[in-house]
């Protein structure tokens, strides 16, 4: 039977990246690491009760839609996901007709729910506003909300430590 599911909120799917990717975690050398716990990462109640090898391949599949050259490419993964997922739309009931999207299993929701909200998020302007930090000690993924749409860092750390480690190579090179 059909499992309704809603688009991810954006904040939770760059969280799930971040976490349980694999690339990000290389970048940050937390490779070796133990992976966090659902319930150390997230309040989404679609994630929370996920295997965390499940939340790895999911993490895994939406993170080239943050680091893709360009828009074309972005789509091309965005679209990957939407097929593996096999979320479809459809006519809702529930007290009231109403649009939504459904999936044909319920471990497909997850995949589904990040899927949709890259759609929503890649629809509604540029591919530019989704990014992976610049720090070279960093991969991890961002959505850019400022107005110039011109972040490249995830934090005001990493931000900073790319900052002092030019300002300390332009010294050290005369």
């Amino acid at each position: 039977m059909s499992q309704p599911v809603r688009p991810m909120d954006m904040l939770a799917l760059v969280l799930a990246v971040n976490a349980w990717g694999t690339e990000p975690r290389r970048a940050r050398g937390e490779h070796e690491a133990p992976l966090p716990s659902p319930r150390d990462v997230t309040a989404d109640p679609l994630l929370l009760h996920e295997p965390v090898a499940r939340l790895v391949d999911l993490a895994d599949a939406a993170y080239p839609a943050f680091t893709g050259p360009d828009d074309e490419g972005r789509a091309a993964v965005v679209t990957t996901l939407l097929e593996r997922s096999g979320v479809r739309p459809a006519l809702l009931s529930d007290g009231g007709l109403r649009s939504g999207w459904v999936v044909p299993a319920a471990d497909r929701r997850p995949l589904a729910a990040a899927a949709l909200a890259l759609w929503l998020q890649l629809g509604a302007g540029p591919g530019e506003r989704l990014g992976t930090c610049a720090d070279h000690a960093c991969g991890d993924a961002y959505v850019d909300a400022s107005p110039a749409g011109r972040r490249r860092f995830c934090s005001v750390t990493c931000q900073n430590r790319a900052r002092a480690a030019a300002f300390r190579h332009r010294r050290r090179t005369g």
